[in-house]
């Protein structure tokens, strides 16, 4: 532009559609080099790593497939693909459940009568628990009383398993593990039920 103008060429012009081209331009391409920029803020930073177990903010939980420039894919458990822009995730809070360990708690709950023996009841879960080969012994299976319901005393089993994709597995197969025996120790499993008396008509009480 310095040159066109020693020899007297008009450049402001020019200069005018430059600007206004580049300004375009730049507003075009902002959510792109933002989506850019916070790529290489994840590669570097490593938040998470391809492999990763994460639940969003939402409460998705998914597996990290691929880490692009522009965007991350990541895999459900249902077995969609999420295509999320970068600069969504450096934004929002997201847990990983990879990290620093694959290593989850577990909750199973379930409910006993009221005449059940609560030192049995421990008993025979916490049994179930340490008799998994999946359940972490270290730190060891805990039992605790959660509260006392409409018909039943409600209680939990926490363990933790080495992998959070056997979370749910392994739950499921305690539960049925410990319907079995409470079967086989005679522990009852109470359900809500509602008795209903009924009155003669001429059974009102006189004011």
């Amino acid at each position: 532009l310095t040159v066109l103008d020693h020899f007297h060429v008009a450049v402001k012009g020019l200069i005018a559609v430059l600007g206004v081209g580049s300004l375009a331009i730049a507003l075009a391409a902002q959510d792109t080099v933002a989506n850019m920029i916070a790529g290489f803020v994840i590669m570097i930073d490593r938040p998470f790593r391809v492999g990763d177990r994460l639940r969003l903010t939402d409460g998705t939980i998914c597996t990290v497939a691929q880490i692009g420039i522009r965007s991350t894919r990541l895999i459900t458990l249902q077995n969609s693909m999420i295509i999320s822009p970068n600069s969504e995730l450096t934004k929002k809070e997201i847990h990983n459940l990879s990290f620093p360990t694959p290593e989850i708690q577990v909750n199973v709950s379930a409910a006993a009568a009221y005449g059940s023996d609560i030192a049995k009841v421990r008993k025979v879960m916490l049994d179930e628990a340490l008799s998994h080969p999946k359940v972490m012994k270290t730190p060891p299976p805990s039992f605790s009383v959660d509260q006392f319901g409409s018909s039943s005393i409600e209680v939990s089993l926490f363990f933790r398993v080495e992998l959070t994709q056997d979370q749910a597995p392994v739950a499921s197969e305690l539960r049925e593990a410990l319907l079995t025996r409470f079967r086989e120790e005679g522990i009852q499993i109470p359900y809500p039920h509602l008795v209903v008396s009924m009155l003669a008509p001429n059974s009102e009480a006189k004011g």
